[in-house]
């Protein structure tokens, strides 16, 4: 037991002189940390660069969705105005047989 005891303060006491692995060490340490730090910094101003992009990206959607609904919008209004150009289905036939007998009294005439 003795013996566990001197080795645990030995390995606890400080050494009063820095010895220069310990120095070498340190310096280690202090590069590693700069270099997490460094990391943590892109990591931040990569997670800001996403985050724009993700709103630019939403914004975009939501700038499709509303020409889609216009383009919806327009397209259902040129149809309205097509069927209201040609008129309704018996507007059309009622037009398509004066043609017919404007055709046939043309033709009567001419035969006599």
């Amino acid at each position: 037991m003795g013996a566990a005891n001197q080795q645990s303060s030995i390995a606890h006491r400080q050494f009063p002189f820095p010895t220069p692995a310990l120095a070498s060490c340190r310096e280690q340490l202090a590069v590693r940390d700069e270099l997490i730090a460094n990391c943590e910094e892109r990591v931040g101003a990569s997670q800001a660069v996403i985050d724009a992009l993700n709103r630019s990206v939403a914004d975009l959607q939501e700038n499709i969705r509303a020409e889609d609904a216009i383009a919806a919008r327009l397209a259902a209004q040129q149809r309205a105005e097509l069927r209201a150009a040609r008129g309704s289905r018996l507007r059309r036939f009622g037009r398509v047989m004066q043609y017919v007998g404007v055709g046939v009294v043309i033709g009567m005439v001419a035969a006599r």
